[in-house]
């Protein structure tokens, strides 16, 4: 089919010279003999194979350009971004087929009809403006727009415009943003809900970076330090600690990072904005990036400023108890709410003969060989125990018992207390033991003197 093409083409180019030829003799009124018709003819077929060289050069670069043509219509089509011609009163002069199926229609039906139909009415005018600021001239002009709705979901769509060369019309890239502005919207609520529960949260949540420099602070920080959050970030948690305790704080949180570990129940004091010292408990996990090294740390701090103030209170009053208890010539006994013996002071191994502690916890106050049988179950159950003298079993308790010490036989005084916690719960029991053997024996003499003196009457009546 080709080699008939050229043949064609040569066969116009002999009879295209022949006109010619016949033309210029008539002009010139020459004639040419055979011998200058030869060369005339041998030029013109030099000349041929020229234009055929030619012509065969230009197929190629028309080859070359139907298929650059086809990989730019491929481009141009097929691209995941819409491209839209539009002009000045926003009609779609051309567009491509994916701008044509973000749409939602076909391309044909697309072209002459008004783009503000596809636009929902909430961003209608931010489009208009949008179209008139590029025609205005204005460089990288953008917008988001939410088309109408059509399907279950909004189809969102970030458009980008140039106005062309000659004024008449605009040139605009259009972007599917939907699956962003879901995950926005979603990432979005997933912060407000953390926003709302870090807000009602007792303790203050926070984040530091690898040096301890804080990134991110929950409003609760007012509450903890008087610092609003804003005021937080930039600062380390050192800069709220006394100078000796932000050292000591400062040298563990070190040695945590260096191994990565998390931080646990840490307490440190610190200095709120008012000057009053609050003690918080600090819990925290390391943050790793991908290659394993540390971020910083996220965490929560709590306020145990009146834990740690009663915790001392209490220490101070134990403290106080134990010295009292120490010099105390009472014995003094003490049995968690289960009966069994905690402690004892000096002046209760004095009054037994003991110095082995152990050989006097192996007894229990239900088994206390000072209490009468008949009333251990009843002390055991947590019921009133009828004694011979005064008796409340919520106060105090008071018992005259007959006891066989390692120095013999003597009479003890026992008190039993009752102490409860602040639930008003059975906590243990406070024994206290006095030696009365002088007194009772003095009673006791005093008792048979009355009755001898009674009897000596009597017989002398008689």
């Amino acid at each position: 089919m080709k080699s008939n093409r050229k043949s064609a083409e040569s066969e116009f180019l002999r009879q295209r010279a022949q006109e010619l030829l016949r033309a210029k003799a008539i002009e010139t009124d020459q004639h040419f003999n055979d011998s200058d018709l030869f060369k005339l003819i041998q030029q013109l077929l030099e000349h041929q194979l020229e234009l055929e060289k030619q012509n065969d050069e230009l197929r190629h670069l028309w080859a070359k350009s139907e298929v650059a043509n086809d990989r730019y219509t491929g481009l141009y089509d097929f691209t995941p971004t819409g491209y839209l011609m539009l002009n000045r009163a926003g009609k779609i002069i051309e567009l491509n087929v994916s701008g044509a199926n973000i749409l939602g229609n076909n391309r044909l039906q697309l072209k002459n009809t008004q783009f503000g139909l596809f636009v929902s009415a909430a961003s209608l005018t931010d489009f208009n403006r949008f179209l008139a600021e590029v025609f205005e001239g204005k460089l990288n002009e953008s917008c988001d727009l939410t088309l109408a709705a059509g399907g279950s979901h909004p189809v969102n769509i970030h458009l980008t415009g140039i106005m062309s060369a000659n004024g008449e019309q605009c040139l605009i890239t259009m972007v599917d943003i939907s699956e962003r502005k879901r995950t926005e919207e979603a990432l979005r609520e997933r912060e407000e809900k953390l926003r709302d529960i870090t807000y009602s949260m007792t303790d203050w949540v926070w984040e530091v970076d690898a040096h301890g420099t804080f990134i991110y602070s929950s409003q609760k920080s007012i509450d903890l330090l008087g610092e609003f959050r804003e005021e937080v970030i930039g600062k380390t948690p050192f800069d709220f600690m006394p100078p000796d305790e932000a050292k000591r704080v400062s040298a563990i949180f070190s040695e945590i990072a260096e191994k990565k570990a998390p931080i646990k129940d840490l307490e440190n004091w610190n200095v709120r904005k008012n000057g009053e010292r609050i003690c918080l408990l600090t819990n925290g996990v390391p943050v790793l990036d991908q290659d394993g090294n540390l971020k910083g740390y996220r965490g929560v701090d709590r306020d145990i400023t009146a834990q740690k103030m009663h915790e001392e209170a209490l220490m101070e009053s134990e403290e106080r108890y134990r010295i009292l208890s120490h010099q105390s010539p009472i014995a003094i006994e003490f049995y968690n709410h289960d009966g069994r013996l905690v402690s004892v002071n000096p002046a209760c191994l004095d009054l037994f003969g003991i110095v082995d502690l152990n050989e006097i916890k192996q007894f229990s106050l239900f088994s206390h060989p000072n209490i009468p049988d008949e009333n251990k179950l009843e002390l055991q159950n947590g019921q009133n125990i009828r004694y011979q003298a005064h008796f409340d079993f919520d106060k105090v308790k008071e018992l005259h018992v007959y006891q066989t010490t390692k120095s013999g036989r003597i009479w003890l005084d026992v008190q039993i207390t009752i102490t409860k916690n602040r639930k008003n719960e059975l906590n243990g029991y406070l024994v206290q033991i006095q030696d009365i053997t002088e007194r009772k024996m003095a009673d006791d003499l005093l008792r048979q003197t009355r009755l001898n003196y009674e009897s000596f009457f009597n017989t002398t009546d008689e």
